[in-house]
């Protein structure tokens, strides 16, 4: 054939023609090299899985995880069965976890910002030298921000800011900071305490989604399945107290619209009527004697008779838990909730039983507060910072009054990023050092 289709070319589209056709317009039309091994670990074996297991880091929680693995790439997440937090479960974030792994716009290599949105490559040993250059100029003025880890990947960093000469700021957008303050109020703890579903007969919830983010979803999902089923004639029983209802609260089996700012009253008007009824007060005697149940109700548009019932059943159980607040009822009144729920499970006689103190939630321990990392933006307007190494955080998606801190972070003469993704910070450090994902 000739001026027209070559004969290569003519057996091609011959070729490609039915199902041919619609796997090949599927493809890049270039040579793909796909080696997932440069030298083989001796127990793979091609064509057949092999499963590794690992911790789910999609939230703090720490879920166990089985992967299975093909020919060097993970194919599917699961839970593991011998986990004492995932039970063989995990959530929807956990399942989804390989969709972060293979993320087309993970960044693959390190970069050097050399204008608005123009970057320049680097090999690793060129970010790694301009890096410890910048750190042995700003010794003294470097901050390293990071979220809140646990174990080794905890004592690691400090010990590696300890040897450059830096201090480390901590900070979680979420940090559970109202039941932090309320641990340190009530109980004198400045954790969270684990609570046990499995053993509560009656759960109150206010606004506490531990089906879907408060805290461990995964291993209190499973406690209240085991809390909440049919045993010796009789069935748990849980109540929700809120404006709205999450996935959490429509699995209750009583709802109490309770008007937002209110929840915290309401908790109280509950204890109230259990100490009136014989339970002991305790150390909560001030705090609930001038608590009005009438008041309380009509402020909160609850009516008085409903919260009796709901009294009635947590005092009746003798197996109960409080808990609260979530994601919903970040509010002014946040903290007031938290606190009210620990004078409830105080009433109730929970703490040691259904609410263990002994046992915390070690990720949400020390997880920094909002208020330094306002201190930390200030410092950084004011030119105090001279080198900020971010790993977790992204403050410029995260905090208030963006402008402030985009004002603060262009303040700072050096900023490394550790975010194997260009968010909304990283766009504004002037070396990236992609982390890898924890599925690596």
């Amino acid at each position: 054939m000739s001026n027209g289709l070559e004969r290569r070319d003519f057996l091609k589209v011959l070729g490609v023609s039915g199902a041919g056709a619609g796997l090949t317009a599927c493809g890049t039309g270039g040579t793909e090299k796909l080696i997932p091994y440069v030298v083989p670990h001796e127990e793979i074996v091609p064509g057949i899985a092999t499963w590794y297991r690992t911790t789910c880091r999609e939230c703090p929680a720490g879920c166990g995880m089985n992967v299975r693995t093909r020919e060097g790439r993970a194919v599917k997440a699961e839970g593991n069965p011998l986990s004492p937090i995932s039970h063989g479960a995990l959530c929807a974030r956990g399942q989804a976890s390989l969709h972060g792994l293979y993320d087309p716009d993970r960044i693959p290599r390190p970069l050097a910002r050399t204008g608005e949105g123009e970057w320049d490559r680097l090999t690793w040993d060129e970010a790694e030298r301009r890096l410890a250059s910048e750190l042995q100029a700003h010794r003294g003025r470097t901050v390293f921000l990071t979220g809140s880890y646990g174990g080794t990947m905890d004592t690691l960093v400090d010990r590696f800011v300890a040897s450059i000469g830096a201090e480390r700021v901590r900070w979680e957008p979420f940090a559970w900071e109202p039941l932090r303050a309320a641990s340190r109020m009530i109980y004198g703890v400045d954790a969270v305490p684990v609570h046990d579903f499995s053993n509560a007969e009656v759960v109150i919830t206010f606004g506490a989604d531990f089906m879907e983010t408060w805290l461990s979803p995964v291993d209190y999902a499973h406690g209240f399945i085991q809390g909440r089923a049919y045993s010796q004639g009789r069935r748990g029983k849980m109540i929700s107290v809120g404006a709205h209802q999450s996935l959490t609260d429509l699995n209750a089996d009583e709802w109490l619209p309770a008007r937002p700012g209110t929840e915290h009253l309401v908790a109280l008007a509950i204890a109230r009527l259990m100490v009136d009824a014989g339970a002991s007060a305790g150390g909560a005697a001030g705090v609930l004697e001038g608590i009005d149940v009438g008041t309380v109700a009509e402020r909160a548009g609850v009516s008085p008779e409903r919260l009796r019932q709901v009294a009635a059943d947590f005092a009746r159980s003798g197996r109960s838990l409080a808990v609260g607040p979530g994601v919903q009822m970040q509010h002014t009144a946040a903290t007031a909730v938290a606190a009210a729920v620990a004078v409830l499970n105080q009433v109730a006689g929970n703490v040691g039983s259904t609410v263990r103190l002994e046992q915390r939630e070690e990720f949400a321990t020390g997880g920094g507060s909002f208020a330094e990392m306002l201190e930390l933006v200030g410092r950084m307007r004011r030119g105090e910072v001279g080198a900020l190494l971010v790993h977790g955080p992204n403050p410029l998606y995260s905090m208030p009054e963006q402008e402030s801190v985009a004002e603060a972070l262009d303040a700072v003469q050096f900023i490394a990023s550790f975010s194997p993704m260009l968010d909304e910070t990283s766009r504004r450090a002037h070396v990236l050092l992609p982390d890898h994902h924890f599925l690596e």
